[in-house]
């Protein structure tokens, strides 16, 4: 797995599949991860909204979410 495609943040573990598919596990469990990119993206400044109004998608703010934790981390 390439490291830029996991990322740990506030007791979450956020991981990027080769489709795109993104999913959070806490304590090793995988857990439902909308609700959670909604409130990490909260706490990282990430708008839940796309360009044309609409709300991200899991994949769309699962991508967001990564990439800010990971500008926050380099």
């Amino acid at each position: 797995v390439n490291a830029s495609n996991v990322v740990n943040y506030s007791g979450y573990k956020l991981e990027r599949f080769p489709d795109n598919t993104v999913k959070v596990f806490q304590e090793g469990v995988e857990v439902v991860a909308m609700p959670v990119l909604r409130q990490l993206a909260d706490k990282l400044g990430v708008s839940h909204q796309n360009g044309q109004g609409g709300d991200h998608n899991t994949r769309q703010l699962g991508d967001k979410v990564i990439a800010a934790v990971l500008q926050g981390s380099a």
